[in-house]
């Protein structure tokens, strides 16, 4: 019948349709999947050079407490310094080649000292405090290349070069998929014409 003969023409009597020949070939097509990988592989690296020129955040903070022993007239004096460093800084390297950098720094300190008193009696060791002491500083700098690494040419050079990665792999990548298919469904068809010959002979 018309209906059955239209039918079988896409699907083989293995029950194989040719969606699921292509599917199955794309899915575990290697040198397809080599494509892909490369594709991706170009794609992070445009990223990457994308964001190289972004805002970077540095944080850091120390505390330091230290003690210089030292002999004195009743015995061993150990003065005690402590401090406490906090700051944050904000940096870029702009399309230009200029190197920008703020940074933003607090600390707190204090001291406690020992000295001998000799109007008493007897002499004793006295120890004093000084502080808590406070302080901020902000650094602003700037560095500007003036030979080799400036202007906008060099910025775009690397962008650029990574977009054309990208594109190269992608036509990469549809190639190996194009040619794929083709080889795919030429030899499915070559099958299913195989198939319907040997049919008909066998009812001949």
């Amino acid at each position: 019948p018309v209906g059955h003969a239209l039918a079988t023409q896409e699907t083989l009597p293995t029950g194989l349709t040719e969606q699921a020949v292509v599917q199955a070939a794309l899915a575990h097509n290697p040198t397809l999947a080599a494509s892909a990988g490369e594709l991706r592989q170009a794609q992070l690296r445009e990223e990457a050079e994308a964001h190289r020129y972004s805002y970077v955040l540095g944080l850091d903070g120390s505390a330091t407490k230290s003690r210089s022993p030292s002999l004195g007239f009743s015995g061993v004096m150990t003065p005690q310094n402590t401090t406490y460093m906090a700051g944050a800084d904000l940096s870029r390297h702009t399309v230009l080649g200029t190197d920008l950098k703020l940074r933003v720094e607090s600390w707190r300190q204090s001291n406690q000292s020992s000295f001998f008193n000799s109007s008493t009696t007897p002499p004793s060791l006295m120890t004093f405090s000084l502080g808590p002491g406070y302080g901020t500083t902000v650094k602003f700098s700037l560095t500007q290349p003036l030979l080799k690494g400036a202007g906008r040419d060099v910025y775009y050079a690397d962008v650029n070069a990574a977009r054309a990665n990208r594109a190269s792999a992608r036509s990469a990548r549809d190639q190996a998929a194009s040619q794929l298919l083709l080889d795919v469904l030429n030899a499915y068809w070559e099958l299913n014409y195989a198939t319907r010959s040997v049919d008909i002979q066998l009812r001949a």
